[in-house]
């Protein structure tokens, strides 16, 4: 039987909060992924901006590559999600509700695919861990899946604001910093999600877009 595949793209993730000597989060679940699977810690972003990383993450090639200038997602005719529905997967996912992104929610099944952009940003501890619970709960009879989440979590940071609901990560174990206690607060909510999700039937790919400061 073919894998399900759930694929979670942290927008603005730094690597350096997931692993290595500059670690200050407090990330136990993440940590035990790189325990149990493989991680690429020389892995570099395709581009430092959300669209155009998109564009070579969904087309597998470099901003060179595809040709594509425009600031909006444009799938060539060989993206990953038009190969993976013709074998046959089920594609869904959660996306910030932007017009860049139209064309992701033309490939999903499920119609509710899309999350108020904010600010305030919809966040894992303000309600879209309970978005993308339901949302593989509904895919239990769908086999294959595919379902890609983008999550919105450290974008408000880029804009000076705090993300909602991350009052209980405030102290000194989750780290040193606002953007490290954020990313405490998606580890958190990545096990909570995930801890009924049968792993051993599903690919899971955490990853991001970018960096940031």
């Amino acid at each position: 039987m073919r894998p399900n595949i759930i694929f979670f793209l942290i927008d603005g993730l730094r690597a350096d909060q997931c692993f290595g000597k500059d670690k200050s989060s407090y990330t136990p679940f993440l940590d035990s992924l790189l325990q149990k699977g493989p991680y690429f810690k020389n892995a570099f972003a395709s581009a430092d901006g959300t669209i155009v990383s998109l564009n070579c993450t969904f087309n597998s090639k470099f901003q060179s590559e595809t040709g594509i200038r425009a600031r909006k997602l444009i799938l060539l005719e060989d993206n990953h999600l038009e190969t993976l529905k013709k074998s046959g997967y089920h594609l869904t996912g959660l996306i910030p509700d932007l017009t860049a992104l139209k064309p992701l929610r033309e490939y999903f099944e499920n119609d509710d695919c899309t999350f108020d952009k904010g600010p305030p940003h919809l966040t894992l501890p303000s309600g879209m861990a309970q978005r993308i619970t339901s949302l593989l709960k509904s895919l239990k009879n769908k086999q294959p899946w595919f379902c890609y989440i983008h999550l919105f979590d450290l974008h408000p940071l880029k804009e000076g604001r705090i993300p909602k609901n991350i009052n209980e990560f405030e102290s000194e174990k989750f780290g040193d910093s606002l953007y490290s206690k954020t990313v405490s607060s998606i580890d958190h909510g990545l096990k909570k999600i995930l801890e009924n999700i049968d792993l051993k039937n599903t690919i899971l790919v955490i990853t991001a877009d970018h960096g940031d400061k």
